[in-house]
């Protein structure tokens, strides 16, 4: 799998505005995260297949943690059924994350759980593709929800 960077030049247009000076992405508030960071990976999604790369190869990560305090990283993981709905698998690296022990106050050591449930979440919302430390627990928690669509389960006598 080939994660898209930006370049350190923008590309050849007379729009430079919207461009990033640096990788990352320098966000300032939560209220324009989310556009913001949709309209970026569509750019690099375009700029990806204006390069020759199929669709198919194109995989979108918002990066969570990646010059971003962790509200940016909360707001961005609310925000994956948007970016989900761009059209490409979205990449979900929420686990052992810093945003997790920052709203959380954890330690690298004690995220076990918050990573399962950000997993969970993401998937809810679209993240089709998730890296994880612990394969077992996420893959439970989110077997949750397919159990519960295939009708009641019944209770252990």
């Amino acid at each position: 799998m080939r994660r898209l960077r930006p370049s350190s030049t923008p590309p050849s247009s007379s729009r430079t505005s919207d461009w990033p000076r640096a990788w990352p992405i320098p966000i300032r508030t939560t209220t324009t995260l989310s556009p913001t960071w949709a309209r970026f990976l569509t750019q690099r999604a375009d700029s990806a297949l204006a390069a020759g790369l199929p669709a198919e190869r194109i995989v979108l990560d918002a990066g969570l943690d990646l010059g971003k305090t962790a509200e940016q990283s909360l707001t961005l993981l609310r925000a994956s059924s948007t970016l989900a709905a761009l059209g490409y698998p979205l990449l979900l690296s929420a686990s052992n994350k810093t945003f997790l022990g920052k709203i959380l106050d954890l330690e690298l050591t004690e995220r076990r759980e918050a990573s399962i449930g950000a997993a969970a979440l993401g998937i809810a919302w679209g993240c089709r593709i998730v890296r994880v430390h612990d394969v077992k627990g996420t893959c439970r928690a989110r077997d949750v929800p397919r159990r519960r669509q295939r009708g009641p389960v019944s209770t252990p006598r």
